[in-house]
């Protein structure tokens, strides 16, 4: 799993590339995320941008990322309805999201 920021917000995060990650380690990647998104010059997973209080982390994935979908379900973010898309409509997106101040 991989992180860049997300284009012109200073304040939001994209979560991307899941591979072979699992339920736990999305979890357990999403709250080192958290715990580090108030403090100053700590860094995202990938050890190369600083994060400064992030209020919000983004994903998105198909349907058919089952395991990413449980593992973002389980760390807390909320998703929109499955979206068609005209690329490839035998996909189904599904936005994620997760507020940052939210307990």
């Amino acid at each position: 799993m991989n992180t860049t920021g997300f284009p012109r917000c200073c304040t939001a995060v994209v979560l991307h590339s899941f591979g072979s990650a699992t339920v736990e380690e999305i979890v357990a990647d999403v709250k080192k995320m958290e715990k580090s998104s108030c403090k100053p010059k700590e860094y995202d997973l990938n050890g190369s941008w600083p994060m400064h209080d992030h209020a919000v982390i983004v994903a998105t994935t198909t349907h058919r990322q089952t395991v990413a979908n449980r593992g973002l379900r389980a760390a807390g973010f909320k998703s929109t309805r499955h979206m068609s898309k005209k690329g490839h409509p035998e996909n189904k997106l599904i936005l994620w999201h997760k507020p940052m101040m939210e307990k």
